[in-house]
């Protein structure tokens, strides 16, 4: 089964006392908002090669949605 890289986009508001506050805020209110939004993608990209990844993705992932056992590593050349 092919590998593919999806690239989500999403948008939130977030109160803070200023633009640091907000930053720091950011990775919080992304693992809330999640569920309440559902992102658009804004690319989907076939992965050929582990050198193609990122996005912190390497070859000891398991992608979402393979069997949870084969890492990238195993599916991907490098």
């Amino acid at each position: 089964m092919p590998i593919f890289q999806i690239e989500y986009e999403f948008s939130a508001v977030v109160q803070a006392d200023s633009l640091d506050d907000a930053e720091a805020m950011a990775r919080s209110v992304w693992s809330q908002a999640k569920y309440d939004h559902d992102p658009d993608y804004k690319s989907i990209e076939p992965v050929q090669r582990l050198s193609e990844l990122d996005g912190g993705w390497n070859g000891k992932c398991l992608p979402y949605n393979g069997d949870g056992i084969k890492r990238l590593e195993e599916l991907l050349p490098e």
